[in-house]
């Protein structure tokens, strides 16, 4: 596990390990709407210094992401890089047609139990302190 992450990695990171390398595309536009919709409070020092750490030993918070940065970090991570999947396009526009939600009170009711099963995924990572709806 990496123990210090970046601003640019720890989507990426946090993905990575919660899946074990295996992301079917409706899996990833779930990923995107919990990023978009959701901040993410890690333990301290978790991040590189001077990213989002917390003060005095408080957890970090990591905004929640714009689409087109959900989408350039599943484009980035899709397993067959030579997949028109690996283009931030794909995802951009996969997202607005499919899942425009840009609050969490948007996120339709057959769409929750996917995304609590990613909080999930997600609380079970020691670097995670929780993950919340962005106001």
């Amino acid at each position: 596990m990496n123990s210090t992450l970046t601003k640019e990695s720890i989507h990426a990171d946090l993905i990575r390990m919660a899946t074990r390398g295996s992301l079917s595309e409706d899996e990833a536009l779930l990923w995107m709407v919990l990023f978009h919709t959701h901040i993410l409070r890690l333990r301290s020092g978790v991040v590189e210094a001077g990213c989002f750490s917390g003060a005095n030993g408080e957890a970090g918070a990591v905004s929640a992401l714009t689409q087109r940065s959900c989408a350039a970090l599943i484009a980035s991570i899709w397993p067959a890089s030579g997949d028109e999947r690996a283009d931030y396009k794909y995802w951009y526009l996969k997202y607005a047609s499919q899942t425009p939600f840009e609050c969490a009170e948007d996120i339709p009711q057959e769409l929750l139990p996917g995304i609590q099963r990613l909080k999930l995924l997600l609380a079970v990572d020691p670097r995670v302190v929780e993950i919340v709806p962005e106001e």
